[in-house]
C-alpha cells in the first residue's frame, strides 16, 4: 500500500467533510437542530455564529479521535436547509442556485411515505467506540444552544451491520470507486450549483410495523426485500413491488447522458431502538441517501410511491417494504464541503467508506475476490508504488 507521500491528491474527494462516506459505524447520532423562534438568521453575525459552532462541533470530534486513537473513527458531519444556505450566499453564483425543498409536507406530493417535517441543521454522528458520541452530542448542545431551541436526537447502537432483524445488509449497492462517487454522489469541478466535494442529503426516519414484518416468514422478507438474507444475493424474479425493485429506476426511453440512465446514491441506514419484550425487533430505521442532485431523491421516491392507482394520498405504496414503516420524520439537506466550512481538507487520496466488499489476499497484491474491491483500490491509489493500473489509452 502506498505511503501518504506516494498518493496523489484528489482535489475533489479530499475537500468533503471527514467521514461522510464512513458507513456503518458501531455507535450513532443524528440530530436535528431547529432555530429559535425569534433569532434573526439572516443577520451576519448570527450567520457566523451558527457556521462556527457547526465548525467546531466538527473539530471537537476529530479532536476525540486523536486522542482515542484513529480506530475510533469519530466523525461529526454537518448539513444546513439548503433554502437557508442559498439565503446566507446569495452573491455567490455557485450557491445561490442550490435545490430547493419542495412546498408542502410531502416530499412525493401522491403519498403520505414520505415527510417533509423540515429542520434547520442536521448532525450525523459516528464513532466505532462506546461513550464517544455522547461527549459529542453534550458539547454540541452547549456550542448551539444560543442559537436553537429544539434537538430532536435518534441513538443508534446496530447489534451487526445486518438490518431486520439480522436479515440483510444495507447499501451494497453503494459506489465504491472514486469516478463513480464524483460522478453521482459529490458534487464534482464541474458542477453549476455547489463546490466540489459538497453534496445533498435525503434523511428519512421510519417506525416497523412489526403486526405486519412479524408475519412474515424468512422467504416472505427475502421476497419483499428482493435479495436473500445471509448471502445478499440478488433474487432474479419480476414482482414489480420487490424493494430492489422498485429502487432500481430504468427509464423507459434511456437517455442519451450514460450517467443519468441509472440514478444511483450512496445510503447508509441505521436502525434505532429496540421493541420491548421482542428480542432481536428494532424499532426503526435511519435512513440517510448522498446524491449531487435532488432531483435523483425525487425520481427514487416516486417509483416507491408507485402511480396513482396504488397510492394515491393512500397508506400503501408500492415497494411492499416501505408499506410495512410508519414515515415519523424526513426532508432534504445541503452537506457543505470542508472548504467551505473553513475546515482543513484531506491530503491524501484514499477515503473512509463502506467496506464490507474489502476482502484482499494476504499473498498476492494482484488478486481480486470481486469488481468493488478492484475498483476502490484502483481509484485511490491502492496499488502497488511506481505501478498504476493500464488504461486503455494506453494500452493501445
Amino acid at each position: 500500500m502506498n505511503s501518504e507521500k506516494d498518493i496523489v491528491e484528489d482535489q475533489v474527494l479530499r475537500k468533503a467533510q471527514r467521514g461522510l462516506l464512513f458507513g456503518k459505524p458501531k455507535y450513532g447520532i443524528f440530530v436535528t437542530a431547529f432555530y429559535k423562534h425569534k433569532l434573526n438568521v439572516d443577520d451576519p453575525a448570527v450567520h457566523s455564529g451558527i457556521v462556527g459552532a457547526a465548525r467546531d462541533v466538527i473539530t471537537y470530534a476529530l479532536d476525540l479521535e486523536k486522542a482515542q486513537g484513529t480506530e475510533s473513527r469519530t466523525r461529526a458531519i454537518v448539513a444546513f436547509d439548503p433554502d437557508q444556505w442559498r439565503k446566507w450566499y446569495k452573491d455567490d453564483p455557485k450557491l445561490a442556485n442550490l435545490d430547493r425543498r419542495p412546498l408542502g409536507k410531502r416530499l412525493v406530493p401522491d403519498s403520505q411515505k414520505f415527510l417533509d417535517t423540515g429542520g434547520d441543521v442536521f448532525f450525523l454522528l459516528k464513532s466505532d467506540v462506546q461513550g464517544e458520541l455522547e461527549k459529542v452530542l453534550d458539547y454540541l448542545q452547549e456550542k448551539m444552544k444560543d442559537y436553537c431551541r429544539n434537538f430532536d436526537v435518534t441513538k443508534s447502537q446496530p447489534p451487526s451491520k445486518r438490518i431486520l432483524q439480522n436479515s440483510f445488509t444495507d447499501g451494497v449497492a453503494n459506489p465504491s470507486d472514486a469516478a463513480s462517487i464524483k460522478n453521482y454522489i459529490v458534487k464534482n469541478d464541474g458542477a453549476l450549483s455547489g463546490y466540489p466535494g459538497s453534496t445533498y442529503l435525503l434523511s428519512q426516519k421510519f417506525e416497523f410495523n412489526w403486526a405486519v414484518l412479524g408475519n412474515m416468514d424468512k422467504i416472505q422478507k427475502e421476497d419483499m426485500i428482493g435479495r436473500k438474507s445471509g448471502t445478499d444475493t440478488f433474487i432474479p424474479h419480476k414482482d414489480k413491488r420487490a424493494h430492489i425493485a422498485c429502487v432500481h429506476v430504468v427509464p423507459d426511453v434511456p437517455p442519451v447522458n450514460g450517467l443519468l440512465r441509472h440514478p444511483r446514491i450512496f445510503r447508509v441506514s441505521m436502525p434505532y431502538g429496540h421493541v420491548e419484550n421482542e428480542p432481536g425487533r428494532e424499532e426503526g430505521l435511519m435512513y440517510l441517501h448522498m446524491c449531487n442532485t435532488t432531483e435523483v431523491f425525487k425520481t427514487i421516491l416516486k417509483s416507491i410511491a408507485g402511480n396513482d392507482k396504488e397510492s394515491k394520498l393512500g397508506e400503501v405504496c408500492l415497494d411492499r417494504l416501505i408499506s410495512a414503516v410508519q414515515p415519523l420524520q424526513g426532508t432534504f439537506w445541503y452537506v457543505p464541503s470542508a472548504e467551505e466550512l473553513e475546515l482543513p481538507t484531506l491530503k491524501e487520496r484514499r477515503f473512509d467508506i463502506l467496506d464490507f466488499w474489502n476482502v484482499r489476499s494476504p499473498t498476492n497484491d494482484y488478486l481480486f475476490y470481486n469488481q468493488k474491491e478492484y475498483l476502490h483500490r484502483m481509484t485511490t491509489g491502492g496499488y502497488i508504488p511506481g505501478d498504476p493500473p493500464v488504461t486503455e489509452s494506453s494500452a493501445c
